[in-house]
């Protein structure tokens, strides 16, 4: 099993800067080993991220750990990806991490929007993720509609490319609303 955390790296505890894997061998009841997914050096150096989502490929031999989490390196969110293999407790990263390609931002003339939130899945070598494309939800109380779309990439070379692929859903009625 695999789970993810969100770590403090500049002292500022309301922004976390680091997304740190946690491994398990025995289904969650205890982490036997932690990984830092997005150390320096790739497309997505530390800044604020947030919203983290990971998947295991089960059907590749070692599984394959998939992270992919929101980035806001330049004033607007987008996607992170990592992927690597689980070997017993351990995990080794294949590459750096990369930024999600071919995600498309609502366009209602704002153009600093960016991703609001993000889903991984993968299976047999291809990996998707489901994603919003408005990450400028209305705060309470509030009447205001939003544009908003959720759509999905897909990648078949381990995250190096990424292709649009569908448009799940569009409304330019969406209200945020925390329950």
């Amino acid at each position: 099993a695999a789970s993810l955390e969100l770590g403090d790296s500049d002292g500022n505890t309301s922004t976390a800067e680091e997304v740190i894997a946690l491994i398990s061998s025995n289904d969650g009841q205890w982490f036997t080993a932690s990984k830092l997914v997005n150390e320096s050096g790739g497309d997505c150096d530390p800044a604020t991220d947030d919203q983290p989502d990971v998947t295991v490929d089960q059907t590749t031999s070692p599984p394959t750990i998939w992270v992919v989490w929101r980035h806001n390196g330049s004033g607007t969110f987008g996607g992170c990806v990592r992927c690597g293999v689980i070997s017993g407790s351990t995990i080794s990263w294949f590459d750096k991490v990369r930024s999600v390609g071919g995600m498309v931002r609502e366009d209602n003339g704002n153009l600093s929007m960016g991703q609001g939130g993000l889903r991984i899945v993968a299976g047999d070598g291809i990996v998707s993720i489901g994603y919003s494309d408005n990450d400028q939800l209305q705060t309470c109380p509030s009447t205001s509609m939003t544009p908003i779309t959720w759509g999905t990439v897909s990648s078949f070379d381990n995250g190096a490319d990424w292709a649009w692929t569908s448009k799940v859903f569009h409304t330019d009625h969406f209200l945020s609303y925390p329950f």
